[in-house]
């Protein structure tokens, strides 16, 4: 038995996606808090950690539903890259407190405030650029960020001192973690680091030289190749036409209407004849429009009246009553009201904006080339339209990716600005790992051919918030222990937690992932 519809395209997307965040958050979570446990050798901070990241998300998202109707999708996608950012606030916290001497462990966190303050900040910057964007989903996911960090920052330096219970404990992997600082190799300025510093430098700019971009829907289709081809099949069966590419007609009436579908079928009827197509479906192909209607009445009027006539002599009838069809035109709201129009009646719009609109369907299309000259079939007739729902949202996509490039430009400035403010001369430190991390992406994306879409974008931007935090936190404890396990603990569950999205057979999903890897 073959099956194809959109429901069901619906259905295996959305079974894929929840057997992988299956997988991949149950892997993650275990990860996690497998190193939790032997770092710290206790359950509690992990649940401390998963707490706090928990009561962020659900500010968020009760913040969203209050301000706006309704939770995007990518919104909840977007925001569960918080796990990345917020984690670091309370692993920082219970790095801090395990690592400390006893009598300073209050001194300690009262020290670690400032910088998580800052590292907030900068995040939010960089979250609050989107809100600048003239898309309402980037206001929203802006807006979703920036509560969630608050909600999970507020946590952590309010109930972080009241649970956590007996003080965290550093175990011998966590100290030695906490050590492995001081074997990390130092960059000096001598001319074999200058040369190699270059030369890393120049592949990285010829790899981003070669970067493209592509916004193309079909890019993120992640339905298994069998459904395709069991909805290929099917629709050529059966002739279905095309539910995503169509023609809009529209009319200032009715007979308005049907004339300028008229006109449209017969440059596709062309087509049709070089089996370009394989045919098309339209109102006007059962309700002629009311000129049609009269045209063909007179036309046929000459031979019905000699019919008659010749009708009536061979009955013998003294003269013949051979006047025209005096019935009005068949209108299209006669039709629509009979039970014959049922298959078709999706096909009208009704009237909207002032307009009676309808719907010319094609069926037969198999490859993208055909579209151009499909679109081109509407040049210069009135009131017609070509849609390509595909490359809509193709456009949508491609406007997204703009405004979040801009977005992430902005964010860099404006973190630079608020890290000069704070570090004066030391900013660089904090600012210099990130962007050199953001150009490996895209060198590493343009030497693989693999064009630059939305999803890295946004992994870019996640990025950003997360790699600025490790540089604040070093430069406010002044590369202590503690701030550097904490730094390795929060890669590591990033890596746990967004790097196994990179193995994802959702394309949007891998996307994110491949990024943050």
């Amino acid at each position: 038995m073959l099956t194809a519809g959109v429901p069901v395209h619906a259905a295996a997307a959305a079974l894929q996606a929840q057997r992988e965040m299956s997988v991949i958050g149950v892997g993650a979570g275990l990860g996690i808090g497998l190193l939790m446990l032997l770092c710290f050798r206790r359950l509690r901070p992990m649940l401390l950690v998963l707490g706090s990241v928990g009561v962020g998300l659900v500010v968020a998202l009760s913040t969203c539903l209050l301000v706006f109707d309704r939770v995007h999708l990518l919104t909840l996608v977007f925001g569960a890259s918080l796990v990345g950012v917020a984690e670091d606030y309370a692993i920082h916290w219970l790095s801090a407190r395990a690592l400390a001497p006893a009598g300073e462990r209050e001194s300690t966190t009262r020290a670690l405030t400032p910088g998580l303050w800052l590292a907030f900040a900068t995040s939010a910057l960089g979250y609050l650029a989107l809100a600048l964007a003239p898309f309402p989903g980037l206001k929203q996911m802006a807006l979703f960020s920036i509560v969630g960090l608050v909600g999970a920052l507020i946590s952590v330096l309010l109930w972080l001192p009241r649970l956590v219970g007996r003080e965290p404990v550093a175990t011998a992997l966590s100290g030695k973690l906490a050590r492995s600082w001081r074997y990390w190799p130092r960059l000096r300025a001598t001319p074999l680091s200058v040369v190699l510093c270059a030369a890393l430098l120049a592949v990285a700019v010829c790899g981003a030289a070669r970067l493209n971009s592509s916004d193309e829907l079909r890019a993120l289709q992640s339905s298994p190749r069998s459904l395709v081809e069991q909805q290929q099949q099917i629709g050529h069966w059966l002739a279905e036409p095309s539910p995503v590419q169509f023609y809009l007609v529209s009319g200032a009436d009715h007979g308005e209407l049907l004339a300028r579908e008229e006109a449209l079928v017969q440059r596709l009827d062309l087509l049709v004849d070089e089996h370009f197509i394989g045919g098309h479906r339209a109102l006007s192909d059962w309700v002629p429009s009311p000129a049609r209607q009269m045209a063909d009445r007179a036309m046929a009027a000459p031979a019905r009246v000699a019919a008659s006539s010749a009708i009536v002599r061979e009955l013998g009838a003294a003269q013949v009553n051979a006047r025209p069809f005096e019935e009005p035109p068949l209108t299209l709201d006669r039709w629509l009201a009979s039970p014959h129009s049922l298959p078709l009646r999706p096909l009208y719009l009704g009237q909207i904006d002032g307009e009676y609109q309808s719907v010319v369907q094609v069926h037969g299309l198999t490859a993208a080339a055909q579209l151009p000259r499909l679109q081109a079939q509407a040049d210069g007739l009135a009131g017609v339209q070509w849609v390509d729902r595909i490359s809509d949202y193709s456009r949508l996509l491609r406007g997204y990716r703009i405004a979040m490039l801009q977005v992430l430009a902005a964010s860099v400035a404006l973190i630079a600005v608020l890290l000069g403010w704070r570090y004066r001369g030391q900013a660089w430190r904090v600012l210099l790992p990130t962007l050199a991390a953001m150009l490996a992406v895209l060198a590493w994306l343009g030497w693989r051919g693999e064009p630059l879409q939305l999803f890295h974008v946004l992994g870019l931007i996640v990025l950003l918030g997360m790699a600025d935090d490790y540089g604040i936190f070093l430069l406010e404890a002044e590369v202590s222990e503690h701030a550097w396990l904490g730094i390795v603990l929060g890669a590591v569950n990033t890596l746990l937690a967004f790097g196994l999205l990179a193995f994802s057979g959702t394309p949007a999903l891998a996307a994110f992932g491949l990024t943050l890897l």
